[in-house]
């Protein structure tokens, strides 16, 4: 299945171990992530692509939700992410 997410806050990573936000599309061809960004520099993907063009099985509006690629399960490991790392950081027990 191809998706396009558009209208979408994206977080990717930056410069270093730190993450941005950004504020775009996210295209996902069969169950591969094939591009981030703001929708305009599309024609490496395009390229890539035997007819030039991606035929879209679904076009979903984020609405400026957040998306977070990559993630799974990012409703309770995210957090625990966070937590296991400030534990670590005061020398205690994340587990």
């Amino acid at each position: 299945m191809n998706i396009r997410f558009y209208n979408a806050r994206i977080l990717v990573p930056s410069e270093g171990h730190s993450f941005q936000v950004i504020t775009g599309e996210l295209w996902v061809k069969k169950n591969e992530i094939i591009y981030i960004g703001d929708g305009l520099d599309t024609e490496r993907v395009f390229e890539k692509e035997p007819a030039g063009m991606i035929l879209w099985d679904r076009e979903i509006d984020a609405e400026k939700n957040l998306l977070l690629p990559g993630f799974k399960n990012a409703h309770t490991h995210t957090a625990m992410t966070f937590l296991c790392y400030d534990a670590l950081n005061r020398q205690e027990s994340c587990g």
